[in-house]
């Protein structure tokens, strides 16, 4: 999945804010994103992003 992929990426860099994250994996809102997010992976991107340390 390219938004999954595109959105990993990002989350990689902390200092990237998750609402940009969310706009450049074609979201209107965070929301939105954070429920994609969570079904394909099963965490929150702020979870996935935390696990990454």
């Amino acid at each position: 999945n390219v938004r999954l992929e595109t959105a990993k990426a990002l989350l990689a860099n902390r200092t990237t804010q998750l609402g940009f994250v969310a706009h450049r994996c074609g979201y209107r809102s965070l929301g939105s994103f954070s429920v994609f997010f969570r079904a394909e992976t099963g965490v929150t991107p702020s979870g996935w992003r935390n696990g990454l340390r």
